[in-house]
């Protein structure tokens, strides 16, 4: 698991020297840490109501599954892909998710300013916006069933799902979804962060 990640976190290191506006950013812990100038309103991104919200592919693996339930991080499961433990799926998750956000800025928004790309690049991935996603997509209900309390917050489940989807599907099936996901919150995001600059 520990090569796993090494390995994807390569891969948005190398990802991100293709793009030219500015220096490259360091992962640390498997998570992009941004420093930017820029300040706008760090408001989170919301599905409205009635939206085509995106769908994930469902998680049937009964191995993944059970840990996605469990509230311990640590306690660790023996499974085909080999060890795993909640705290192992959320760190999988993480990088690749922001492998998906970094390759989808590269490819499809090359034009953006080097503030601009900083600016999402550190609110994407923000627990106050994977929450909102997590509710948008009903990640807390369709994997922990409605009604059942848990000291997890949904960003946190939402990582973990990402490092299920990844095991049982596959990083290019991951990625097409997590730029779904994203993609109406980066027009969001780019609208205010334009707008504050204006103002």
């Amino acid at each position: 698991m520990k090569q796993l990640l090494a390995a994807t976190a390569k891969q948005i290191l190398k990802a991100s020297k293709v793009w030219k506006g500015g220096p490259i950013f360091p992962i640390v812990s498997g998570r992009a840490r941004i420093q930017t100038q820029a300040k706008g309103v760090q408001r989170t991104f919301k599905y409205p109501t009635g939206a085509k919200v995106p769908i994930p592919p469902p998680i049937l693996s009964p191995e993944l599954r059970k840990i996605l339930k469990q509230d311990s991080r640590h306690q660790v499961f023996k499974t085909k892909y080999g060890p795993l433990s909640l705290k192992m799926l959320e760190q999988l998750g993480d990088v690749q998710y922001n492998a998906a956000i970094v390759s989808y800025l590269i490819k499809k928004q090359p034009r953006l300013e080097w503030a601009e790309m900083m600016h999402l690049r550190k609110i994407l991935p923000s627990n106050a916006q994977l929450d909102s996603f997590a509710e948008s997509i009903g990640t807390f209900n369709r994997i922990r069933r409605p009604g059942i309390t848990s000291n997890k917050r949904p960003a946190d489940i939402q990582e973990a799902e990402f490092g299920a989807m990844f095991l049982e599907n596959g990083g290019v099936i991951t990625a097409r979804f997590i730029e779904e996901l994203i993609e109406p919150a980066i027009k969001f995001h780019c609208q205010k962060f334009r707008g504050h600059g204006k103002s």
